[in-house]
């Protein structure tokens, strides 16, 4: 009888169990879920002033994914977002519960797009985020978190710059990050970067950067900027993100002619202009030391 009473007891806690495994499963499942992420992001975002919104969630702890699709990000009371992003996924591994450490093997922004609008009176629509925030000291986390990798894959970028009448689209976009590595590094590219001067195409170009990210520097390896009116080329330094300090190599190629003809002058260019040098400088006070060599057509 005894026996008997400590099975029918052991047989109800698992079913306990599974049914509080069940229910969880469910409610993960359901939109009551999705709400109840939105309102754990906002908490979090409140402090800099901004919003989210997503359209659904799915998180699978079996197999240690989230997904979340059409999220959009607004700033202050905007109508519009700021960012949309049309998919976020990431793999997880819980690497010590007790010590909640946590890691994000692979981040994934897929399709996201960036509006930025600066208003007739000069106001960027993201001028009412609040940046302090996160400047402020703060109390060491219960927890870690590494991310080993951060990936976007054809982010689109659009400014619409209404004082100066000035457009730029940027397509294609494509970002990798390896933020937990020894020496993290960034690899990206814009595939087509388009700059309109009102309604008029002025430029179309094709960017891609190579380089090393530490806590207070960037070491640019390589970063190019091919446009049908030349090419330019950047290696260097910067230290320090409120007040950067740079030291940058500049290699430049303008063709003269492609050049006149997007931009028309009252004289007649034609030939090369290679230039070369390099920029120091901290903020908005720089030091531009170049030497010009000009080439015609024969």
């Amino acid at each position: 009888m005894r026996r008997a009473k400590i099975t029918i007891g052991i047989a109800s806690c698992f079913g306990a169990l599974v049914a509080i495994a069940l229910g969880v499963v469910l409610w993960m499942r359901s939109a009551h879920f999705d709400r109840f992420l939105e309102r754990a992001f906002n908490d979090r975002l409140r402090p800099l002033h901004l919003r989210i919104e997503l359209q659904d969630a799915s998180v699978s702890l079996w197999r240690g994914t989230v997904e979340l699709r059409e999220v959009r990000l607004f700033p202050g009371r905007h109508r519009d977002p700021l960012l949309r992003i049309s998919r976020v996924s990431a793999r997880f591994t819980i690497e010590d519960l007790l010590a909640r450490a946590f890691s994000i093997a692979d981040l994934q922004l897929d399709r996201p797009q960036i509006f930025i609008t600066i208003g007739p009176s000069g106001r960027p629509n993201f001028a009412d985020i609040d940046l302090s925030w996160l400047r402020r000291p703060r109390a060491p986390k219960p927890y870690t978190l590494r991310v080993e990798r951060v990936q976007i894959t054809e982010g689109r970028l659009f400014v619409n710059d209404q004082p100066h009448r000035l457009w730029l689209k940027a397509e294609g976009v494509r970002l990798s990050l390896a933020p937990a590595s020894p020496a993290p590094r960034a690899v990206g590219e814009i595939r087509q970067l388009d700059v309109a001067l009102d309604e008029a195409a002025i430029a179309r170009a094709h960017l891609e950067w190579r380089a090393e990210i530490a806590r207070d520097r960037v070491r640019l390896e390589r970063a190019r900027l091919a446009a049908d009116v030349g090419d330019v080329l950047l290696a260097g330094t910067i230290r320090g993100w409120t007040n950067p300090q740079y030291d940058l190599a500049l290699d430049v190629l303008l063709h003269l002619d492609r050049v006149a003809a997007n931009w028309p002058l009252p004289i007649a260019l034609s030939g090369d202009l290679a230039v070369r040098g390099r920029m120091r400088g901290q903020g908005r006070a720089y030091r531009l030391d170049v030497v010009a060599r000009a080439s015609s057509p024969l």
